[in-house]
C-alpha cells in the first residue's frame, strides 16, 4: 500500500518538472527572485493537478486561474466545483498538501465557481500547518478534509 506522502507527491508531479531544493523563509516576500520563482513553480504544479481533475476557472486567456495575495502571504486557485464539494477539497487539498511537503510556504483560499460567470459555489482554506500535519500522519484524511470544509462559506 503507498504511504499518504508517496501518494501526494505523486500526484502533484505528474506531468511537472520537479522541483528540488525550494525551501525558502517564513516572510511574507520572497527573500529573492529565485524563490519567487520556485513558490510559482509549485503553485502551477498544483494548479495543473486541480485543473486535471476540476478545471481551473481563469478570468482571462492570460490569467492562470490562480495568484499570490496582496501581501504574498496566502495562494487563491479558482476552479470549478464537482457535485461533491468534498471530493474537490482531496483534489485541491491533496495538490496543495503535496507542494507544501516541497517547501510551499503560503496558505491557500479555493475559490469553487458552479458556473462559468463564478457565481455560486465556495470559499475554503487551508492552513499551511494542516497540510503539514496532514502529510505528517498527523491528523486522518477526514479530519483534514473536515478542517478545509470548517472554513466554507
Amino acid at each position: 500500500m503507498v504511504n499518504r506522502r508517496q501518494f501526494v507527491t505523486g500526484i502533484a508531479t505528474v506531468g511537472t518538472v520537479a522541483i528540488a531544493g525550494c525551501g525558502g523563509s517564513s516572510d511574507a516576500e520572497p527573500e529573492s527572485e529565485e524563490e519567487d520563482i520556485d513558490n510559482r513553480a509549485l503553485a502551477q504544479n498544483a494548479a495543473d493537478v486541480i485543473d486535471d481533475e476540476l478545471g481551473l476557472d481563469p478570468v482571462s486567456e492570460d490569467d492562470p486561474g490562480w495568484e499570490f495575495g496582496q501581501d504574498e502571504n496566502e495562494w487563491f486557485v479558482e476552479y470549478f466545483t464537482s457535485s461533491d464539494h468534498r471530493f474537490d477539497f482531496q483534489v485541491a487539498g491533496g495538490a496543495y498538501a503535496g507542494i507544501v511537503d516541497d517547501g510551499f510556504e503560503l496558505d491557500a483560499v479555493l475559490m469553487g465557481n458552479e458556473d462559468e460567470i463564478g457565481e455560486g459555489g465556495y470559499i475554503a482554506e487551508i492552513d499551511r500547518t494542516w497540510a503539514i500535519e496532514f502529510m505528517n500522519d498527523d491528523i486522518t484524511d477526514e479530519e483534514y478534509l473536515d478542517r478545509i470544509e470548517d472554513t466554507m462559506t
